[in-house]
């Protein structure tokens, strides 16, 4: 038995361990959080948002959108900080949100002690608190984070209720699963895999329970019942627009991906766990599999296996197997299958006990260098080279040239003779985050293809694959100053001869 002063060191480990893992785990997702240019789909999000604050009528797109969740959560941080409309929001009270939420999901791994072990929640804790994805994505204006945080509580919602079944922790998943299908509609994907991963209790013999599945048929419809519920309730904006769950349903049916997102499909394996050095740095995170592996490794031999952590393995398994099989790929999908292996690193601690000291020794080095080494590639990758082609966690960055545009711009129009309404025309397709950089101009147009009347437009952006037929119509008539949008995405903006002459004049000599 432990004297009591070995109870309170061991306390006393416990808590400055939360403390240095919750104040890392923070501060890489705070720390400059307004230094990243705008990402497209952070710029997209944005518009739905600022139509929101605005009070324009509920509109969700079932081809396009995903679930309003992000925008809900997002909506009373923008009008705390006096935010109101499209063009006064800023990145910091977009990125709030999903900064929140991924300082929530480094605490998520407590609801997981029956399981873990107190000492166990805090090495999960720290691989999510320092994870270069999780830590990437949680600073950006996305569904993710928040989809990550209600599935990993839902996740636990799932185990407690397979323990012991209550009415109260039946309708609790709901809501969590509610919330899922309120964020995004890749939540099917997640439902599948926990349920395949539940089914394996019955049918593989060395994980089944002396209750059969039918005892769990009447949890299950408090499941069911409370997540169609709170889903209605979400969608409907409160019941008002009855066919916003309408449009929620046949959403899983007619999503459209966007097109140049098609990936190899071990894309995630090689991102992820393969080493790869850019940036004056090793980027990996393989760590996170090689204390998996060695908690099933040594489960096996000490024949302690832990259940519950199968049961989330196999389910980390089919998200990233079905993830993989899917042709659209984007980083920010293998969020919440991520999660789910931090988590699964807290169970190596329950078989340290029946482990030789050399043993111990080696995986508390493992765990202590993996956290410092995860620590580090954070930092690298939400620096001054967040936004760099090479980091391999930045997709498809924008460039800092969107900014300059926008402050360029605005000296230009103000140094110009012409009326006060500057005519802006954009052609061509793919153009986000644009938009949000020409916010703040009057009547910007919004063109696929050029027309002859563009030419009446003093300032005009031509996205790649409209520059050859605008070439042939402005440039007798306009200056063309090469600029640059997002990695490898050229754009050419065409300035009027008359305010470009306005413009040089301006400058000293």
């Amino acid at each position: 038995m432990l004297s009591n002063r070995a109870i309170y060191n061991r306390r006393l480990f416990l808590v400055l361990g939360w403390i240095i893992v919750c104040l890392v785990g923070a501060y890489l997702r705070i720390g400059n959080l307004e230094l990243n240019p705008i990402h497209a789909d952070e710029a997209t999000g944005a518009h739905i948002l600022g139509k929101s604050l605005e009070k324009d009528p509920y509109d969700f797109n079932p081809k396009h959108f995903h679930g309003p969740m992000l925008r809900i959560v997002t909506a009373p941080i923008a009008r705390m900080r006096g935010e109101n409309s499209w063009e006064e929001l800023t990145k910091i009270s977009l990125r709030i949100s999903p900064v929140i939420a991924g300082i929530l999901l480094i605490i998520t791994p407590l609801f997981f002690t029956h399981q873990l072990g107190r000492f166990g929640s805090l090495i999960s804790a720290s691989f999510i608190s320092s994870s270069p994805l999780l830590v990437y994505y949680n600073r950006i204006y996305i569904h993710e984070s928040l989809l990550t945080l209600f599935g990993l509580l839902a996740l636990a919602s799932i185990i407690k209720l397979h323990r012991k079944y209550s009415a109260i922790n039946a309708v609790i998943t709901g809501i969590l699963i509610g919330l899922m299908l309120a964020t995004k509609v890749t939540v099917s994907i997640s439902i599948f895999a926990w349920a395949l991963s539940f089914i394996c209790f019955f049918f593989v013999p060395q994980l089944s329970y002396k209750k059969s599945l039918r005892n769990y048929l009447k949890p299950l419809s408090f499941v069911i019942m409370s997540s169609i519920f709170i889903s209605i309730i979400i969608y409907t904006n409160g019941l008002q627009y009855f066919s916003g769950f309408l449009d929620a349903c046949i959403t899983f049916f007619l999503y459209e991906p966007t097109a140049g997102h098609e990936k190899v499909w071990y894309y995630y394996i090689y991102n992820l766990i393969w080493p790869k050095q850019a940036l004056g740095i090793w980027w990996t995170e393989a760590s996170i599999v090689i204390v998996v592996i060695t908690t099933l490794v040594l489960s096996s031999l000490y024949k302690c296996v832990n259940k519950h952590t199968i049961f989330i393995i196999i389910a980390a398994a089919i998200h990233i197997v079905m993830y993989s099989l899917i042709a659209y790929k984007t980083p920010w999908l293998m969020m919440l299958p991520w999660a789910h292996l931090c988590l699964v690193t807290g169970s190596i601690y329950q078989v340290f006990a029946n482990s030789k000291t050399l043993i111990r020794v080696g995986i508390y080095l493992l765990i202590m260098a993996s956290f410092c080494y995860q620590t580090k590639q954070s930092l690298h990758a939400v620096s001054q080279l967040s936004n760099h082609s090479s980091n391999p966690y930045a997709y498809v960055p924008t460039t800092r040239d969107g900014q300059n545009i926008s402050n360029w711009l605005e000296q230009i129009t103000a140094t110009s003779n012409s009326s006060s309404n500057h005519l802006v025309a954009v052609i061509g397709s793919d153009y986000w985050p644009l938009p949000w950089y020409l916010r703040n101009l009057d009547s910007v147009s919004y063109w696929t293809e050029i027309t002859a009347t563009t030419e009446n437009y003093p300032i005009i952006f031509s996205m790649p694959s409209s520059i050859n037929k605008c070439d042939s119509l402005l440039l007798n008539t306009h200056i063309k100053l090469p600029r640059s949008l997002r990695s490898n995405v050229p754009i050419i903006l065409y300035l009027r001869n008359d305010y470009w002459e306005h413009w040089i004049s301006s400058q000293p000599k």
